[in-house]
């Protein structure tokens, strides 16, 4: 054998080589061409999944808990509302006693005092009548 004919032979091995390296490098590319659309199609599939799952929280809470809290609230706000009305008319009503108050008997020599109540002035009242009538 000559040099000719070995270096053909490893040319010829060598194109083999390539040739066998090329089929498994194709069949591996194919492979994970397969593996990637597995990928891609569980990936789409969780995550319809999820947005599903989502979904149906989203539609129990609005449903739910969410829903009873706004009526609460809607109640909460009529409630503040009733209490606003009658806190108006007690303002009213307390106007309406101070004017009715100073329209009363004025007594000379019983001092006014700042914050008195029916009961301060029955007390001074009750003094005022044991010491000066006797």
């Amino acid at each position: 054998r000559s040099n000719t004919e070995d270096v053909n032979n490893n040319i010829i091995e060598f194109k083999e080589a390539v040739h066998v390296a090329n089929v498994e490098l194709d069949n591996k590319i194919v492979g994970c061409g397969k593996d990637l659309e597995r990928c891609r199609n569980d990936f789409q599939q969780n995550l319809e999944k999820s947005f599903n799952e989502l979904d149906e929280v989203v539609q129990n809470l609005a449903t739910g808990e969410i829903a009873d809290s706004v009526r609460e609230i809607a109640s909460f706000r009529t409630k503040i509302k009733d209490i606003g009305s009658k806190v108006f008319e007690m303002d009213a009503e307390v106007e309406e006693m101070t004017r009715d108050r100073r329209n009363n008997i004025l007594i000379h020599g019983l001092p006014v005092q700042e914050g008195e109540c029916m009961e301060s002035l029955a007390n001074i009242m009750a003094d005022m009548v044991r010491t000066r009538l006797g």
